[in-house]
């Protein structure tokens, strides 16, 4: 993210552009409608499509097929998410299991109620980044990461304590997880839709 620039909300895809709503709230379903195992794939690639893409984008769009559509929904999470990042991180976050401490955070920190803002993707995790550490949920994220001190004769409670802590806040699963199965699974049924258009 540059500052001078203007946060991304078109991709272009043959020539064309098509623009997309990428506020935090609808990146944030599209997470959960791919976790969905009551939907099938193709009936998740249309409702996220229909999440992303406004009317007029849709519009454009309307005589394409489910492998273009598709491809518009990769284009868009290749150009949102973080490419940069490496290596294998610990569990810290989950936007989903965290929502609560997260909207407290976001209130305690900087006044902003959750449900009354439309902020991009990109300005959502800034100011997430951004935290102070005196947030329930930066403080969670601290227990989560701190190791368990090897045991000495004096720290018994603390390490007990700690123990505690880091069971009632284990994550069932991360963000960066949720984040790459759906990067998985996005790309698998792009790949097996191209692979159909390929034998036609």
């Amino acid at each position: 993210m540059k500052l001078y620039e203007e946060l991304p909300c078109s991709i272009e895809l043959d020539g064309k552009f098509y623009k997309f709503r990428a506020s935090f709230r609808g990146i944030l379903a599209c997470y959960d409608i791919m976790q969905d195992k009551d939907l099938e794939d193709i009936e998740k690639i249309m409702i996220i499509y229909e999440c992303l893409f406004t009317s007029w984008s849709r519009f454009k769009a309307r005589k394409k097929d489910i492998f273009f559509k598709c491809q518009m929904v990769v284009e868009v999470f290749d150009l949102l998410n973080d490419k940069k990042k490496k290596g294998k991180s610990q569990k810290v976050v989950d936007f989903e299991q965290d929502s609560r401490y997260i909207y407290a955070g976001f209130y305690q920190c900087y006044g902003i109620d959750l449900f009354k803002v439309n902020l991009h993707w990109w300005q959502f995790l800034s100011l997430f980044n951004g935290l102070s550490n005196d947030t329930k949920i930066m403080q969670i994220i601290d227990i989560r990461q701190k190791p368990i001190p090897k045991p000495t004769k004096y720290n018994a409670d603390e390490r007990m304590r700690l123990m505690r802590l880091k069971a009632e806040y284990q994550l069932e699963m991360s963000q960066e997880e949720r984040e790459k199965q759906f990067a998985d699974n996005l790309n698998g049924l792009f790949d097996a839709l191209k692979g159909i258009a390929e034998k036609r």
